[in-house]
C-alpha cells in the first residue's frame, strides 16, 4: 500500500482533538458545532487558493485522487495555485473523522505570507441529518492575536458564506 506524503495525510486524516491549529504570519480559524461539514477556503494575494473541497469528491473516485496525490508528491502543490499556506486541521471530513468540537485551520507559517489582500469564505459540504442552520465563527489571526472576527450560518438554503476581505 502506497503511504501518502505527510502534508497530505495531515490534511485528510486530522482529528481536531489531536491536534493544535496552528498560527504563524497570518490564520484563519474556523469553529462550529455538531456533525455538518464545514470547508474553509483563503485565496492569497498571489491567487494562491487553501481548501480542498475537491479532495472529497476525488476521494470518491479513486483514480482521480491517485492522480492528485501523484501531483503533490512530484511539484509539492495542489492544482489551485501555489501557496505557502496550509490547511492543517479539517475536522468532520468523513465519519472517521468527527471532532466532538469542529475546526478547520489555515495558516501560513512564519516569514511565509505574502502581504496583501486575502480572501476567505466558508461552505457548506455537507450537512448532518435532520440538522437545521448550522452557525460558526471565524477567527483571523496575525501570531497568537485575533485581528478579526467574523460569524454567521450556513444551511440548505445558504450553501456558502460571503467573502470577506483581510489585509496582512
Amino acid at each position: 500500500m502506497r503511504q501518502l506524503p505527510l502534508f497530505v495525510a495531515l490534511v485528510l486524516l486530522a482529528a481536531c482533538a489531536s491536534l493544535k491549529p496552528q498560527t504563524g504570519d497570518v490564520s484563519f480559524r474556523l469553529r462550529w458545532d455538531g456533525k455538518a461539514d464545514l470547508d474553509l477556503h483563503v485565496v492569497d494575494p498571489g491567487g494562491g487558493h487553501v481548501g480542498l473541497p475537491f479532495l472529497h469528491a476525488a476521494s470518491r473516485d479513486s483514480d482521480r485522487y491517485a492522480a492528485l496525490v501523484k501531483q503533490m508528491e512530484e511539484t509539492g502543490r495542489l492544482p489551485d495555485g501555489e501557496t505557502k499556506g496550509i490547511l492543517d486541521i479539517d475536522c468532520n471530513a468523513g465519519a472517521d473523522k468527527m471532532c466532538p468540537q469542529p475546526i478547520e485551520n489555515i495558516f501560513w507559517p512564519l516569514g511565509s505570507a505574502p502581504r496583501g489582500d486575502y480572501q476567505v469564505w466558508v461552505e457548506l459540504f455537507q450537512q448532518a441529518e435532520g440538522s437545521g442552520d448550522v452557525p460558526y465563527v471565524l477567527e483571523i489571526r496575525r501570531g497568537e492575536t485575533v485581528a478579526k472576527r467574523l460569524s454567521g450560518f450556513l444551511g440548505p438554503g445558504r450553501m456558502k458564506s460571503e467573502v470577506a476581505a483581510y489585509t496582512y
